[in-house]
């Protein structure tokens, strides 16, 4: 799962707005530009002649930012803001569907951490139980334990106990780690 942005302007575009360039931008500069934003879900497969894995896009969904959610002219339905995550969410239903025995293991970026996919590809009950997802995860996230029950005495728990952060957990003395080689990019192992 992955976003890219189409280079596009004017006033008869629908869905313009202002986006971050990936290709033009570093750590230090952000470039901005004008254009579509389009939510890929794609499936890696590996084919015999090459040594990677390629991505084969399968659906896309236009991204419409909130600013923009509104468009004043005739004939063009209004869409409802959604997230990159709630059109992924959407486009996983859609593909769970069409292959409801598959397991899934959906792979994004920081954008796609939320705990609505995550739930959505463990949870049991919905239409996609058989899934996984990885994505960037910060270290110094606040993880919480379900809420308990309701005491009917004041306002309901949102969170329950907190839980030690990633950080906490891996510098934790009885850790059990194992180190392991993995192919990282150039062909070059790292640990």
């Amino acid at each position: 799962m992955d976003e890219t942005v189409v280079r596009r302007y004017g006033a008869y575009v629908y869905g313009v707005s202002i986006h971050r360039d990936g290709v033009r931008s570093t750590r230090s500069n952000l470039r901005m530009t004008p254009g579509n934003m389009w939510v890929v879900l794609a499936i890696a497969v590996k084919l015999p002649f090459l040594e990677n894995d390629v991505a084969l896009p399968i659906l896309s969904t236009l991204y419409i930012s909130r600013k923009r959610g509104k468009c004043s002219r005739p004939g063009v339905r209004d869409r409802k803001h959604r997230t990159p995550s709630e059109l992924a969410k959407l486009m996983i239903l859609t593909v769970s569907r069409w292959a409801p025995d598959h397991k899934f293991r959906l792979i994004g970026d920081a954008w796609y951490a939320t705990h609505e996919l995550a739930n959505l590809l463990n949870d049991k009950s919905s239409r996609c139980p058989n899934g996984s997802l990885v994505s960037r995860f910060q270290w110094e996230a606040q993880l919480h334990e379900e809420p308990g029950e309701y005491s009917s005495f004041g306002r309901p728990r949102i969170i329950g106990k907190r839980l030690p952060n990633p950080s906490q957990v891996m510098s934790a003395e009885d850790a059990n780690w194992i180190m392991t080689e993995i192919a990282w990019y150039g062909g070059k192992q790292t640990t």
